[in-house]
């Protein structure tokens, strides 16, 4: 079962779940957006990685400057700056494009997508994502849980997803101009895996050093409530 996948963050995470303190982060000095706990922060490949994981699945925002040289198309062209973004994500994540919709936030637009990956025992497999270009800064939000966890994951990815708010000056923001948005999909794809199994290896890690400290060995087959 794929359940199994998080076994460790229930049993890490479990107890507080109810006690959670949502905190909002700011992101590039554009937008905030807030996650159930503070998330940890990396960069990776030239993008800034903001994480956070729990038994209800992963909520990480990428975001990414774009050399303005290459931000050549006009606004009324942003959905195909968004298409080969999407195709580029999809390929790099694996995945299978389920839907696209657009969404709008204080009126700039954005891109939301559904994907479905093939069946990984270390990976969640459904895959939510929103894309949003602010000025050179390409922003991506993502949701990742298990297929079976869908309905009972909708209210916590909305709550994230919806989250999402601008906060610099308005009127300093354009939407506008083409970078290679497939590559860029690829790397934003790879990089929310590679988050994900660090993620579990970290929390692994924290539960080993708590148990010793305790001098005592868990059930493995009691989960945390």
């Amino acid at each position: 079962m794929k359940q199994y996948l998080f076994v460790f963050l229930f049993l890490f995470n479990g107890y507080y779940l109810f006690g959670q303190t949502p905190y909002k982060q700011n992101i590039a000095s554009l937008v905030s957006v807030t996650f159930p706990e503070k998330p940890s922060i990396s960069d990776t490949l030239g993008n800034r990685v903001t994480k956070f994981i729990d038994s209800t699945g992963m909520y990480t925002v990428i975001n990414r400057e774009i050399d303005p040289e290459q931000l050549l198309f006009k606004p009324d062209k942003l959905a195909e700056f968004y298409d080969p973004i999407i195709k580029g994500y999809v390929k790099g994540t694996k995945g299978k494009l389920v839907e696209k919709k657009t969404f709008e936030v204080q009126g700039f637009k954005g891109i939301e997508i559904e994907t479905v990956a093939s069946p990984n025992p270390n990976l969640p497999d459904l895959r939510y994502a929103r894309m949003i270009l602010l000025n050179n800064t390409l922003i991506t939000i993502n949701f990742w849980t298990l297929s079976e966890k869908k309905q009972a994951t909708e209210t916590a990815r909305k709550r994230f997803f919806n989250s999402l708010t601008i906060t610099a000056d308005q009127t300093t923001i354009t939407q506008g101009n083409n970078p290679p948005g497939y590559l860029i999909g690829v790397i934003i794809g790879k990089i929310l895996i590679w988050a994900m199994l660090i993620g579990i290896v970290a929390v692994v890690i924290l539960l080993i050093r708590k148990w010793k400290r305790k001098g005592k060995t868990p059930a493995l087959g009691r989960k945390s409530i």
